[in-house]
């Protein structure tokens, strides 16, 4: 016996493990919801997984992994849109509705959502899907902590808005 223990690579497999069950949904609805594809969302929920992956030991002894695992997959989906700008036309992406949304919102809100301009739609999605705190989102976002609450601030107004004239709409 050469005296190395193989029980905490085990114990931390198991905590990568039953993290990745645990937060896998979410992030692909989080992805769904800032991409507008579900096609999209999944690759980038992959790579996400992926540097989950490698970083795990250091990430697994943060305070808060699902803001370190949410961060990275949202900046992956910046750089995923930088590169769409220069190569396609976004209309075409956007135009595609995913009808898969079960828990993550309807077609309406997800329509609503991917008209946003991108930084509204992103601090939008990180304070209120992927539940991170202003500071954190600040922090990923690469901004004040007052320019969080106030590009949350104008999605939400825009939202509220634009969703009652579809109610209105509606009604008619």
């Amino acid at each position: 016996m050469t005296g190395i223990s193989v029980q905490p690579e085990q114990h931390v497999a198991l905590d990568l493990d039953a993290f990745i069950e645990a937060h896998y949904a979410r992030l692909l609805g989080l992805l769904t919801l800032k991409t507008g594809s579900r096609e999209e969302a999944e690759d980038l929920a992959q790579e996400a997984m992926l540097k989950l992956v490698r970083s795990w030991p250091e990430v697994s002894q943060m305070e808060h992994p699902w803001g370190w695992l949410a961060t990275v997959a949202v900046n992956s989906s910046t750089s995923s849109w930088r590169r769409v700008f220069r190569g396609r036309a976004v209309a075409a992406r956007l135009a595609r509705a995913d009808h898969h949304l079960d828990e993550t919102g309807t077609v309406e809100m997800l329509a609503v959502i991917r008209d946003l301009p991108h930084r509204q739609r992103t601090a939008l999605l990180l304070r209120h899907y992927a539940r991170l705190s202003v500071r954190d989102t600040a922090i990923a976002m690469n901004c004040a902590e007052g320019t969080v609450k106030a590009l949350v601030h104008q999605a939400i107004a825009r939202l509220r808005s634009e969703l009652q004239e579809e109610i209105d709409d509606a009604d008619r």
